[in-house]
């Protein structure tokens, strides 16, 4: 097991490469042409996991830290190894089905985003206002859901298993 101590993000691409060999991956980094990738600065590096089961790809960026991006959840993780563990552990969870991006919008002329996380299967038998707990913190969030009401959904990597979950408003 590792140490909790700092390091580089972009000093474990090879590592991250082995790790996902078994997996269809894209490794960008600034200037490769892509407008996608701009954001990218010079030492920057996107791993971009395609999905078997539909367009929507996993994104591992190595920047000062780590970032993780699937469907609406995003989340960033301190250049440290236990981070760096975790970062592991969320990409496994995704890829094996055992994880979702959960995304709560509120509902006004389209979906509002109000925030997202990963969610385990087994925090999925929570209410709603459980697993979005810090947005329903925010009483300028819980207001905009009681007065449009709004929807939860839930993205697996294999979408048989995605769901919705929709919010009615409350007048």
């Amino acid at each position: 097991m590792y140490e909790n101590s700092e390091v580089k993000p972009a000093d474990l691409l090879d590592e991250l490469q082995k790790i996902l060999s078994q997996t269809v991956y894209e490794v960008h980094r600034a200037g490769d042409g892509s407008e996608e990738y701009q954001y990218l600065t010079e030492d920057d590096v996107c791993i971009t996991i395609q999905n078997p089961y539909q367009d929507k790809k996993l994104y591992i960026d190595l920047t000062e830290e780590f970032t993780l991006t699937y469907s609406g959840f995003h989340c960033h993780y301190e250049p440290e190894l236990t981070e760096y563990q975790e970062l592991l552990s969320d990409v496994q969870g995704i890829l094996n089905n055992e994880i979702c991006s959960a995304v709560l919008y509120y509902i006004d002329q389209g979906k509002r985003w109000l925030g997202s996380t990963g969610s385990s299967k087994a925090e999925l038998s929570q209410p709603v206002k459980d697993i979005f707990y810090f947005v329903y913190k925010q009483a300028e969030f819980r207001k905009k859901l009681k007065e449009y009401g709004g929807k939860a959904e839930f993205c697996f990597w294999n979408p048989q298993e995605d769901f919705s979950i929709d919010i009615p408003k409350r007048l």
